[in-house]
């Protein structure tokens, strides 16, 4: 992490306060090295990013002269077609790199997305696969599930957490995710072992306990899940004293829910709100409560 520091303390392209200015600085590198292709591709990259993408392809149009045969080069011509909405130009850039280029996780997930926003869920899914398969990362594993989720298909998100936790090694997103999928699947005790796991790295997570709370209520034990919820009540509340931030407080709001006590979680969820008003958990939370107050 020190490294990486004084990286980019040394690199005043990545030491960026905002895209603008580091936009303003490559433009400067470019113009005094215009034939630097790495320089290109930077920019380029940013330019999609910032919502530029035809300016971005007018960079890749240089990078591909310079760099004839770049598998970088494809993936971000193709990425840039795709912030266009040329969909079909696109995935034709990525058929080419996948069948003639070396294995790139990000060529399999671009195409991912792509099959997915036209409905192509089951060849989506195996770009996926294709993709953890050569880099598994948290966040394709859990795009696969959601994938699966979508396909109405729990029993494949299960499987498929559980494969990219062999792969990955403990990832507490990953085990979340599987726990839910497990009590969605009436697996409660596939899921309280593996929330237990992640418990075991950190148990005074106020909103991990709430959902062991649920699972033990799902099995049947109603007494066991009040003592957990009373549990999470004490650790929500030592976590706002020791440091009120919103997120803190929406998890003690959720606790008094859990307990019954809508008055309580209407008055430290509007606390929550007042200091962070378009927070999703704490919007999410209050249609919750108004629904409640709503209801016969």
């Amino acid at each position: 992490m020190v490294l990486m520091g004084l990286l980019a303390v040394a690199d005043p392209v990545a030491a960026h306060p905002s895209p603008n200015k580091e936009l303003r600085a490559l433009d400067e590198r470019v113009e005094a090295t215009p034939t630097d292709a790495e320089l290109r591709l930077r920019r380029a990259e940013l330019r999609v990013r910032m919502g530029h993408p035809r300016d971005a392809l007018a960079d890749l149009r240089v990078a591909a002269r310079l760099l004839p045969d770049s598998p970088r080069v494809t993936l971000q011509r193709a990425q840039a077609l795709a912030a266009l909405g040329r969909d079909q130009a696109a995935e034709r850039e990525l058929d080419g790199l996948i069948a003639t280029g070396p294995p790139l996780a990000a060529a399999f997930t671009e195409r991912a997305r792509l099959r997915h926003a036209d409905g192509r869920l089951d060849l989506a899914r195996a770009d996926l696969d294709d993709a953890i398969l050569i880099q598994p990362t948290p966040e394709l594993v859990l795009e696969r599930g959601r994938l699966d989720e979508q396909r109405e298909r729990l029993d494949d998100a299960a499987a498929g957490y559980r494969e990219g936790l062999e792969r990955l090694g403990p990832a507490f997103v990953v085990q979340l995710a599987l726990v839910d999928v497990e009590q969605r699947r009436d697996r409660p005790r596939k899921a309280l072992e593996q929330l237990d796991a992640v418990l075991a790295l950190d148990p005074d997570r106020a909103d991990w306990i709430l959902i062991r709370a649920d699972i033990l209520q799902q099995l049947g034990q109603p007494a066991s899940a009040i003592v957990e919820r009373l549990r999470a009540l004490v650790e929500a509340d030592a976590a706002v004293r020791r440091r009120p931030t919103p997120l803190h407080q929406v998890v003690l709001a959720r606790v008094f829910l859990s307990l019954e006590d809508h008055t309580s979680a209407r008055q430290v969820l509007d606390l929550a709100l007042a200091d962070a008003p378009k927070l999703p958990a704490a919007l999410a939370l209050r249609t919750q409560l108004d629904a409640l107050s709503e209801a016969p």
